[in-house]
């Protein structure tokens, strides 16, 4: 099944919510380490009971080892050695087939057997049974005392095979042999038992785990809630932070979000509302001249004057447009892409001598070295240098200055434009360099509230800073840090 979206966000199947991984995830573990808890009580147990068997043949065996220094365990036509403990009778079946302490009938919980170094030297008429184990037989005859099991008749036995010396030589091998299908009984239930309880472990496992992780994911579900309400009409809205946990940086980090998109939105906002407003003015300007100069007809003086205003409107507008595009272009990333060496000293004289003119104060242009290079644009560089000795010019009088100066700290300059104009408000410098923000809000003091942002573009494009100070009274100066040519090796 294909899950879809629409304008509420994601649907997410059976099988697509974290909670329900979670769970699985967690049952998933607890499965492991209930089976892993289960294989070692399971091997614990069966360990201990096959302790316990092989502890109670060696006591058996050692019995026996000790009785043995009265005599050996088989000697003539006796059928018992008298004094002799019955496990120590020797199963041993004479010619006519009876068996000579035995049990028969019966399966006794320790069936000894004593085996002979050499049954065809043993006492005559007398028959050696075969060993429980012979391959432990074999190795007990060496001196050692083995265990193993073996089946016999489909029954498996715990065998004990200890050598029987005498004279510093294993003449006989005592073999004990303990029936194992009761302990193996035992072994069989307890893993019945530890099988039966994991179902009700993993069931307990799930609905712990799908209650607990509900609770924890819950900032999760406040935030998707929040985020599915969000429009751009309430990006105020904001997440409850509680505690200190990751759920609680992460509303935060959320909240943070959400302060930069309404910021975003609202500057977005003010951005589309300052452009129609710029454009609407030319516009506005165009259509009342063209309307006046079709009304009737007029003087050709008349006529100049419509068409100059028309060309001074449209003037404006096209440089609106360009400016906007220049600062698209910004955003897209599309500045400094053709970089080299540029002269400061030529970039700074040849903007001196475009804003210059007779009604405006001189531009000065002190201690900057011929020989200060810095990577960049020349074109982008130009504009920046024209745009801010343009406003300089802009805000000083006829009589005041505007002057230049570079200096150069480490792999660095720094190109200060100063003017004497009327200065800057502390409350409008931290907002110099928005696009479209004029000190002059009645708008008259020329200019389109574009060229310090277009400025500040193209100086963080070229991987330098920008500062501005400015006292009411005595002037302004716009500092521009740029990075040098580095050196060629």
């Amino acid at each position: 099944m294909q899950w879809y979206t629409h304008h509420s966000g994601v649907h997410l199947g059976r099988w697509g919510t974290v909670r329900l991984r979670m769970t699985l995830w967690n049952m998933a573990v607890l499965a492991l380490i209930l089976g892993g808890v289960g294989a070692v009580v399971r091997y614990t147990v069966q360990a201990d009971l096959f302790a316990t068997v092989d502890r109670t043949l060696a006591e058996r065996a050692h019995e026996a080892g000790r009785l043995w220094a009265l005599g050996p365990p088989y000697s003539g036509q006796q059928t018992r050695i008298t004094g002799r403990s019955r496990l120590l009778d020797p199963v041993v079946a004479p010619a006519e087939g009876s068996l000579v302490g035995s049990r028969p009938h019966a399966l006794p919980p320790l069936q000894p057997r004593v085996i002979p170094r050499d049954p065809a030297n043993g006492p005559a008429g007398v028959r050696w049974e075969e060993p429980w184990d012979r391959h432990s037989y074999v190795r007990s005859l060496a001196g050692r005392t083995v265990y193993s099991t073996v089946r016999h008749q489909a029954v498996p036995m715990r065998v004990l095979s200890m050598p029987i010396e005498r004279r510093g030589r294993a003449d006989y091998v005592l073999q004990l042999a303990y029936p194992l299908d009761g302990v193996l009984r035992e072994i069989d239930e307890l893993t019945s038992t530890l099988l039966a309880l994991v179902p009700f472990g993993l069931l307990a496992a799930g609905l712990g785990g799908a209650l607990l992780t509900s609770r924890a994911l819950r900032p999760v579900r406040e935030i998707a809630e929040t985020a599915a309400r969000l429009g751009v009409n309430n990006l105020s809205d904001r997440l409850p932070v509680a505690g200190r946990d990751e759920f609680s940086e992460l509303a935060a980090a959320f909240n943070v979000m959400l302060a930069r998109l309404e910021e975003a939105f609202d500057r977005q906002r003010r951005f589309t509302a300052d452009a129609s407003h710029e454009l609407r003015t030319p516009l506005s300007i165009i259509k009342a001249n063209t309307s006046l100069a079709l009304e009737h007809p007029w003087s050709q003086e008349r006529y100049r004057g419509f068409l100059a205003a028309i060309d001074a409107a449209a003037s404006r507008q096209s440089r609106i447009v360009e400016e906007l595009l220049f600062l698209a272009r910004a955003d897209a990333g599309g500045l400094a892409r053709d970089v080299g060496p540029v002269c400061l000293a030529e970039v700074l004289e040849e903007a001196a001598e475009a804003v210059g003119g007779a009604d405006s104060p001189g531009v000065q242009l002190n201690g900057v070295d011929p020989e200060t290079v810095v990577m960049g644009s020349g074109s982008e560089l130009y504009r920046l240098f024209a745009n801010l000795l343009e406003n300089a010019v802009r805000h000083t009088p006829p009589e005041g200055r505007v002057t230049v100066s570079a200096s150069v700290d480490g792999a660095a300059v720094t190109v200060t434009v100063r003017d004497t104009g009327e200065g800057i408000s502390p409350e409008h410098l931290p907002h110099l360099g928005e696009r479209f923000y004029r000190v002059d809000a009645a708008r008259t003091a020329g200019g389109t509230g574009l060229g310090l942002s277009i400025c500040r573009s193209i100086v963080e494009a070229h991987g330098g800073q920008m500062a501005i100070e400015s006292t009411v009274g005595e002037g302004t100066a716009v500092h521009v840090r740029l990075p040098l040519n580095p050196p060629h090796t």
